[in-house]
């Protein structure tokens, strides 16, 4: 990955635009853990918001107590570069979990130890990709270094050392754990009933149960009779229309059709 700001090859997206605002402009409440499955190569990245990005008005409100200058999710243009980060290291989830940005359902912390914001009025290159890491094409890398150029004043420290501190070879031991507990739980299934490989014989065609045409059309006769009931107690509250006799030969054919037709 790149080793400075200037020559970034890579990005990738966020999903929701508090994510992206924590990410490059909080200040107070700074979020430099990305959480993923997997770790990221240490180096310098840009950061994009995904065109299916989405903050609900609940949860808006909700980041907006804790930070008071965030914008309209409107003010964050999707597919384009809002900023770089530097990925310092990474660290097991396990070691991030005190932290409110870590996310348990992710295996790794992708610790972000310097970040440049760009303007929000102002984003960098258009850019496409998917949820990983992936290359920006030659072009955008050429107006992405020029964007950077301008704002590299702004670079800032997110310190993020301080309350996660670099463990080396925590997140190889952390993987190793994961693989002999795998291969404990595949051991103890082996050492219990063996399930055949061969699938179950099914059941002769006389072994299941079926209904019957005289059962069907002796459950088609009651759901006859039960809305010929139902028509006889609309007649008695309202005269015989010409509307309602139609109806009630409609329900007549139809049950005809139902009871009589072919299977």
């Amino acid at each position: 990955m790149a080793a400075t700001p200037n020559d970034v090859t890579h990005a990738f997206v966020v999903n929701d635009s508090t994510l992206a605002y924590g990410m490059l402009h909080s200040t107070t409440d700074p979020k430099f853990i990305e959480n993923r499955q997997v770790a990221f190569r240490a180096g310098w990245y840009g950061v994009s918001l995904s065109q299916t990005a989405h903050t609900s008005v609940g949860h808006e409100f909700e980041y907006r107590d804790r930070e008071k200058d965030f914008p309209s999710p409107v003010a964050f243009t999707r597919g384009q570069i809002l900023g770089v980060v530097r990925i310092g290291y990474s660290l097991p989830q396990a070691m991030c979990s005190k932290n409110r940005w870590a996310a348990a359902q992710y295996a790794v912390g992708n610790i972000i130890t310097e970040v440049i914001p760009f303007s929000l009025y102002d984003p960098g290159p258009h850019i496409r990709g998917n949820f990983g890491t992936f290359p920006i094409s030659p072009e955008a890398r050429s107006a992405l270094s020029v964007h950077v150029a301008k704002y590299r004043s702004d670079l800032r420290r997110t310190h993020a050392e301080e309350q996660l501190p670099p463990s080396p070879g925590k997140l190889e031991e952390s993987r190793n754990q994961a693989k002999k507990t795998l291969g404990k739980g595949k051991e103890k299934a082996s050492n219990g009933k063996q399930v055949s490989k061969v699938a179950a014989p099914k059941p002769p065609r006389s072994a299941i149960s079926k209904r019957s045409k005289k059962e069907v059309t002796s459950q088609s006769d009651k759901e006859l009779k039960a809305a010929m009931k139902e028509m006889d107690d609309c007649a008695r509250l309202m005269p015989k229309t010409h509307g309602h006799e139609v109806f009630k030969k409609g329900i007549l054919a139809f049950f005809e059709k139902t009871v009589n037709t072919p299977k």
